[in-house]
């Protein structure tokens, strides 16, 4: 459960089934729960949004993970089909690491752009110029994703993170 103090709160019936559909909420978008649903295994087929892949000769699977997400979905995608992964990169605002000798991590910055964030871009860039038809990449954007995956062009990030504050003190929503 979530609501770590559900029971003090649903004084009432009528607050407990808000309480019960917030927890649903949360269910629903619990990053460990999503992975699991989106990605499966069946032997050398993987399931990835509920289209099956048969997984055969030369296919190579790459994984992309970035946001605020990434690192945990990633983990779990990990545990899900890791040894079927050939290469990935992750990109996420959170420390951490990854069990797979072939997926590089990196922590970027948000909500505003950084060299940290253009590294991890071109990591990503770089790795998919390896794939061909073939190949199947997986790929995970959760929030912060516009953030983390940058790459400006005739622009420095420190240019693009003035724009963003400008609008943000202009009143515009992340």
């Amino acid at each position: 459960m979530k609501i770590k103090n559900f029971e003090s709160l649903a004084v009432s019936p009528e607050r407990r089934k808000i309480l019960e559909i917030v927890e649903e909420g949360f269910r629903a978008i619990d990053t460990h729960a999503v992975a699991q649903r989106s990605v499966q295994r069946f032997g050398k087929k993987i399931v990835v949004g509920g289209e099956e892949i048969a997984l055969q000769g030369e296919t190579r699977v790459f994984l992309v993970s970035i946001g605020k997400c990434g690192l945990e979905a990633a983990q779990e995608i990990e545990k899900t089909i890791g040894d079927l992964i050939y290469k990935g990169v992750v990109i996420d605002v959170h420390e951490g690491s990854l069990n797979h000798p072939s997926i590089d991590f990196f922590t970027g910055d948000h909500p505003f752009p950084s060299d940290r964030n253009v590294r991890g871009t071109k990591a990503i860039i770089d790795m998919l110029s390896e794939t061909t038809e073939n190949d199947v990449v997986i790929t995970v954007i959760s929030g912060g994703g516009s953030s983390l995956l940058c790459q400006p062009e005739n622009m420095t990030c420190l240019e693009e993170r003035e724009i963003v504050e400008c609008l943000f003190r202009a009143g515009a929503p992340i």
